[in-house]
C-alpha cells in the first residue's frame, strides 16, 4: 500500500473475516487514513462489542477517522464513487451476514460498475435487497451457492445485474 491521503478501509459488517486483529494491524500501521463502518445495532452490542470497541480504540490512537455508513451513503475515494446501495434492516433479520453493507463502486461513470455485496445473501428469502442495473463486475459472497436458511448468489439475480464478470 503507498502512503497517500486517500488510503481507507470499508469494514462491512463486525464477523472476525472481515474485522480482525489484521485490519487492526494495518490501521496501526499509519498507511490508513479513515475507516467506514456500518452502524451498530444490537447484535453488535451482545456479541461483537469487545472485538468492535478494541477497532475503534486503535483507530483512535493511530488519528485514523472513522465514519458511519448507511444505506443511501455516498463518498469519493479520489475519482471512484462509493455508494452504499442496501443495508438490511436489522429488525428483518438476525443474521449479521444479511445486515452487511451493499456497496456499489463507480469509476467516473463510465459503466464499469463492481457490486460488492459483503456476506448479504442476495437471493434468500429474507433478504429486502432490490436491484437490476448492470454492472461490470460482480463480487460474489464468499458464501457462494450455499444452501438452506440463507442461500447465496442465485443465478436469477447474476442474470438482472448481467455482468461480465463475477468473482
Amino acid at each position: 500500500i503507498k502512503e497517500t491521503e486517500n488510503n481507507c478501509i470499508i469494514v462491512s459488517h463486525p464477523h472476525s473475516d472481515h474485522l480482525s486483529s489484521n485490519l487492526n494491524s494495518l490501521v496501526k500501521s499509519k498507511l490508513i487514513k479513515k475507516v467506514y463502518v456500518p452502524a451498530r445495532d444490537d447484535e453488535w452490542e451482545s456479541k461483537y462489542k469487545e472485538r468492535y470497541d478494541k477497532f475503534l480504540k486503535d483507530c483512535k490512537s493511530s488519528n485514523v477517522s472513522v465514519e458511519v455508513l448507511r444505506q443511501g451513503s455516498i463518498f469519493y475515494w479520489g475519482d471512484i464513487k462509493v455508494n452504499v446501495v442496501f443495508q438490511q434492516d436489522p429488525k428483518t433479520t438476525d443474521s449479521i451476514n444479511m445486515k452487511s453493507l451493499i456497496i456499489l463502486v463507480s469509476f467516473s461513470g463510465d459503466g464499469n460498475d463492481i457490486l460488492l455485496p459483503a456476506d448479504h445473501y442476495i437471493s434468500s428469502k429474507e433478504s429486502k435487497f432490490a436491484y437490476d442495473k448492470k454492472v461490470k463486475v460482480y463480487c460474489s459472497s464468499h458464501h457462494g451457492l450455499k444452501l438452506g436458511k440463507y442461500s447465496g448468489d442465485k443465478l436469477s439475480f447474476i442474470s438482472k445485474i448481467n455482468p461480465d464478470y463475477v468473482l
